[in-house]
């Protein structure tokens, strides 16, 4: 009997924040913008009920810093991004989303 995985994937992006946001690898996702430092709102091009999801998110690899995401509505996220000492940070990053419900 083979293990059956169910399809979980709903969307996934690695976003260069540096200065003007933009999509490096985009799988989903339909637009990034950034407020200000360290400030972007993701817009996910398939709308994913709140409590359905799960989204990980993760400082590009080799950098530091810390991200912080808040659910906006059921297409957008805003991530925040900061560097060790708490400032807001212009930085490289990625975000998964997956249906768990």
């Amino acid at each position: 009997m083979a293990l059956e995985i169910p399809n979980v994937f709903h969307a996934a992006c690695a976003v260069n924040g540096l200065g003007a946001a933009s999509f490096v690898i985009n799988v989903g996702c339909a637009t990034v913008t950034r407020a200000g430092v360290g400030d972007y709102t993701l817009t996910i091009a398939n709308p994913i009920g709140t409590t359905e999801a799960l989204a990980l998110a993760v400082i590009g690899s080799g950098l530091t810093g810390v991200i912080n995401l808040l659910t906006l509505s059921t297409t957008q996220v805003r991530v925040r991004t900061f560097d060790l000492a708490g400032a807001a940070l212009d930085t490289v990053w990625g975000l998964v989303v997956f249906k768990v419900a």
